[in-house]
Order: structure tokens, then sequence, then C-alpha cells
């Protein structure tokens, strides 16, 4: 599972106008919204689906990231996959979303560790 943080100008937009730019960014037509307790604060997120990747859009919850409230995540299809298939590169990705407006940040290292040291490359939107 690869993850791309983003923000939007001002960090105004809800977790729904983000996910609409980056599905539409991305060229994602098939897309719902979910509901889980394991995703707060709202404890929902979206999900785009391409023919080799399902693209998870939520809301995150970690004090280290202040500047970048949202996160795409990129996970295997399990029992639903879109009919085209997109480039799993998470550089290829932050580009096109730096291109939609958006602000990416592709952290380098463990990030999901404690201790983590903060790192990784910005693509400014």
């Amino acid at each position: 599972m690869d993850t791309i943080f983003i923000s939007t100008p001002n960090n105004v937009a809800t977790l729904k106008a983000v996910a609409s730019i980056v599905f539409a960014s991305l060229g994602l037509t098939e897309t719902e919204e979910r509901f889980s307790a394991n995703h707060p604060p709202d404890e929902h997120y979206f999900v785009g689906y391409a023919a080799n990747v399902a693209v998870v859009v939520s809301d995150i919850d970690d004090d280290r990231l202040l500047n970048y409230p949202f996160a795409l995540t990129l996970k295997r299809p399990t029992y639903r996959k879109g009919s085209t298939p997109i480039s799993t590169e998470v550089g290829a990705i932050a580009t096109t979303l730096s291109r939609a407006g958006l602000r990416a940040f592709v952290p380098t290292g463990a990030w999901h560790l404690e201790g983590w040291n903060g790192q990784g490359v910005e693509y400014a939107g």
C-alpha cells in the first residue's frame, strides 16, 4: 500500500470535494462513498476503482501531517475493479494531482511508524 498525503490551497475543501478532484484527475469514473468507524473524524471515505488498483481517499488523523489533512492510498482491488488501468507509480500520481491544483506529499521511509523523520517529496499544486 502506497500513500500520498493531500491538501488544497488554504486547506478549505471537504473530503468529498478532494475525492472528486482526485478521481477526475486520474480518470476514475467508478467510485463510491463508504462508511467505517476506522476512518475518523467523520467515519467515511471514498474509493475509486481502476482495473489494477483501488484508490482510497480519506481524512487523516495524524498530528505529524497537519498541512495534509487527506490521504490517497493505493490498494489491491478485491471484490470490485474498474474497467481502465491507471499508473500506480506514486510520483506520477502526485504530479497529476498537483496539476489538478492539489498539493501532494509522498513520504519516504516508514512514515506509519513512531519516530518517522517527516521526510518526503512535496508536489506543489
